[in-house]
């Protein structure tokens, strides 16, 4: 037995930074208690060790699957892939292979118990959870629509050069791992800036974009704005400024104003 120093700052004689690291010890304990899959990682680790440790461990790993790394509960965390694996082959009497010692029912049903378990708790503990964003470029439709948003002009097409966007596995144009630039597409994406900037129009304070990509273009489709909102005044100022005589409806004509009040 260990005696323990008078401390006058405690009323039971024991030291205060004893009692402190007691009790800490204590809520360590009493939350490992607490935690059923730290619990049975105690059971599920030497199966793992005994039926695969053989064949998926260290450099020789067989099918790249090491599980010397899935030595605490922390590791598990680190790698839920691997261990989603693990449960397949498990479940599924995949592993151990039939050349290999077998484990019995019960160790096998205990084995896939805890690690569905742990699966479906880390999958509780990360719902909403969209995982790694990767940084990516727009496929060719989001490009496409981008382009025809931010300078008015429907006709532009400026994808049209571009390589078809693979489905990545998964059947979508939109997977961001598939979404990589290479430096053929890069040149392609500059092709496609330089038929865009020809279609620019230079205006005193801004830049607007035609749908051609020629002066005469871009003249013919000024005129044809200015002539249509003449036109919205004309009709209605010549109605307005007709008259009857002798039965006849004559138009007096607008003689080209507008009605600027």
């Amino acid at each position: 037995m260990i005696a323990a120093p008078v401390n006058a700052g405690t009323s039971t004689g024991l030291p205060f930074r004893w009692l402190a690291a007691t009790a800490v010890l204590l809520a360590v304990a009493d939350v490992a208690a607490a935690d059923p899959l730290e619990a049975g990682l105690a059971t599920a680790k030497p199966l793992l060790g005994r039926y695969c440790l053989d064949c998926h461990s260290g450099a020789g790993a067989e099918g790249e699957v090491d599980l010397a790394a899935l030595d605490n509960m922390a590791a598990f965390r680190a790698h839920p892939k691997l261990v989603r694996r693990v449960e397949e082959m498990v479940a599924n009497g995949q592993m151990p292979p039939p050349d290999s010692e077998q484990p019995s029912a019960a160790e096998r049903e205990s084995l896939d118990a805890w690690l569905k378990a742990f699966l479906a708790a880390e999958a509780r503990a990360h719902a909403g959870d969209p995982g790694r964003v990767v940084l990516r470029r727009l496929n060719n439709a989001e490009y496409t629509h981008t382009i025809r948003d931010l300078t008015g002009v429907e006709s532009l097409d400026p994808a049209r050069e571009f390589p078809a966007d693979g489905g990545a596995g998964e059947g979508f144009t939109n997977t961001g791992q598939s979404l990589v630039m290479s430096p053929s597409l890069v040149d392609k994406y500059l092709d496609a800036a330089k038929r865009v900037a020809a279609h620019t129009v230079l205006l005193p304070d801004s830049i607007a974009f035609s749908a051609g990509d020629s002066r005469r273009d871009f003249a013919d489709d000024w005129l044809g704005r200015i002539k249509a909102f003449y036109g919205r005044y004309a009709g209605r100022l010549a109605a307005a400024q007709s008259t009857v005589k002798d039965g006849v409806k004559l138009d007096m004509g607008t003689e080209g104003f507008l009605p600027v009040e």
